[in-house]
């Protein structure tokens, strides 16, 4: 089994004003970095000082960002990986922040540089409460990364139960493959992913009983 991404480079972000900011400590995918890298255990420590100075992607990650700052300029501004704040927010579970910038009119499928969603990176953290948000408002459930990866791959990966079900209670796709051929199921079932392994048990049960 294996699930190949690429390595997300250090963030520098721009400041809200508009000037460059230091190297983030803060990154968007914590505990879940990269499938591959996880798998294997070898997810590096990252100890950078976090800046002195705060960016739009940082504020929205630590959802300390207020409504009057995200301005249109400032609403989908991409960081080096092609992050934008909502995915930030997403990955760190700021629902009130995903909510802000939803209303403000971020989009809600912009994709990173390699293919990472805001339902991705939620997923893979195992925010169910905001996973449930974005599909509210408009995510699509089976979109995937540039290797395939689907929202609910990333919740199999991560064993997050109630991520999983919340996907496949709007339309999630079980049996899609990534680009080695591998399914949520298959990533549960290898990942020792027991809870997630239940949700799916289940959810087929109740389509044979259907």
């Amino acid at each position: 089994m294996q699930i190949r991404r690429g390595v997300l480079p250090h963030l520098k972000q721009l400041l809200v004003g508009g000037e460059p900011c230091l190297t983030s400590a803060f990154t968007p995918y914590k505990s879940s970095t990269v499938l591959t890298n996880l798998q294997r255990g070898n997810v590096p420590t990252q100890t950078q000082p976090v800046p002195l100075r705060r960016c739009i992607h940082q504020l929205s990650a630590q959802g300390e960002i207020s409504p009057d700052q995200i301005t249109p300029d400032r609403l989908d501004l991409r960081d080096e990986g092609g992050l934008t704040p909502l995915l930030w927010a997403s990955s760190h579970g700021q629902l009130s922040t995903v909510r802000h910038l939803l209303t403000k009119g971020a989009q809600v499928g912009a994709q990173g540089l390699k293919g990472e969603t805001a339902l991705l990176l939620a997923a893979a953290q195992g925010h169910s409460h905001v996973v449930r948000y974005l599909l509210q408002h408009g995510a699509n459930p089976n979109q995937a990364d540039q290797e395939g990866n689907t929202a609910l791959m990333y919740a199999a990966l991560g064993n997050h139960a109630a991520t999983a079900q919340e996907l496949l209670s709007n339309g999630a796709d079980m049996c899609a493959q990534n680009s080695v051929f591998d399914t949520a199921y298959d990533l549960s079932v290898a990942m020792g992913a027991r809870q997630v392994q239940q949700v799916l048990d289940n959810y087929i049960l109740k389509l044979l009983q259907g």
